[in-house]
């Protein structure tokens, strides 16, 4: 079975430039980490007002990663990213939130220079065409720390191989606003590169007593058996507890299954 990793694929695009001139226009990994060493606290730009108050328990299911929930007036800024990034998240087993992020600084970036049409001119197979950020809840936790959550919705451009879907992420900072973990607890994402196709469905339940349940199913196809397509399920639990006086997000255990294998 061929597995794909279309978000590795996209990774290798994020250094290209925005139009010809690559030795002004591209984001450099360089630029990057000074950039991450410069932001202290999250919310420079507002960024936290823009969530509401939340209950508890949160169940994360497919409802609850629709476009609905997305708002315009919740978009998040470049700084949350790179503070984000300065504390890099804890990735679920396949997840690639960390590339998408990465991805949505240099689209921001190309943005600032260019007309948005200007920017998908520039565009290839594999690579990035929208990342968009947005603000949903915040929890009180203790000791001055919150949790939040935020959505993260991508798609590359329309050819193979291509990628799309929709993240949500657990943030929890600490009561002067730094950073201290995130954690990947919904998703809904396919893609692929013809004949070979993949998807993830990941969804949660964030308890009362900041207990985390994630329940992740992978599948992977496009190989041929007896004429017919080979098709593989993974399917996998997580439990996370979140420390609410210091804010760390510990795993207490993984259950990743065997794949299975089916023709259709």
């Amino acid at each position: 079975m061929k597995t794909i990793f279309i978000f590795h694929i996209v990774a290798v695009f994020f250094l290209i430039s925005c139009n010809s001139n690559t030795q002004n226009n591209s984001i450099k990994t360089d630029s990057i980490a000074d950039t991450l060493s410069n932001v202290v606290n999250i919310d420079t730009t507002g960024n936290l007002a823009k969530f509401t108050a939340g209950t508890l328990p949160y169940t994360v299911d497919s409802i609850a990663l629709t476009d609905e929930h997305l708002l315009e007036e919740k978009l998040l800024t470049s700084n949350f990213v790179l503070s984000v990034l300065k504390n890099q998240l804890k990735e679920v087993n396949g997840n690639s939130s960390e590339y998408i992020l990465k991805d949505f600084l240099h689209i921001d970036s190309c943005l600032q220079k260019m007309t948005e049409e200007e920017f998908n001119n520039t565009l290839d197979i594999g690579m990035m065409k929208t990342v968009k950020l947005y603000a949903e809840n915040f929890y009180d936790l203790a000791n001055g720390n919150k949790a939040y959550t935020w959505f993260m919705k991508y798609s590359t451009y329309e050819a193979c191989p291509y990628g799309a879907g929709t993240v949500l992420i657990y943030t929890v900072l600490g009561k002067s606003g730094e950073l201290i973990s995130s954690l990947v607890v919904g998703e809904t994402s396919g893609g692929g590169d013809a004949p070979y196709f993949s998807s993830t469905e990941l969804y949660s339940v964030i308890g009362t007593n900041n207990s985390i349940s994630i329940k992740q199913t992978q599948v992977n196809g496009g190989d041929e058996e007896n004429e017919k397509t080979v098709v593989e399920t993974t399917k996998s639990e997580y439990k996370y507890q979140v420390i609410p006086e210091t804010g760390e997000i510990k795993k207490l255990s993984e259950k990743i299954g065997k794949p299975v294998k089916t023709l259709q």
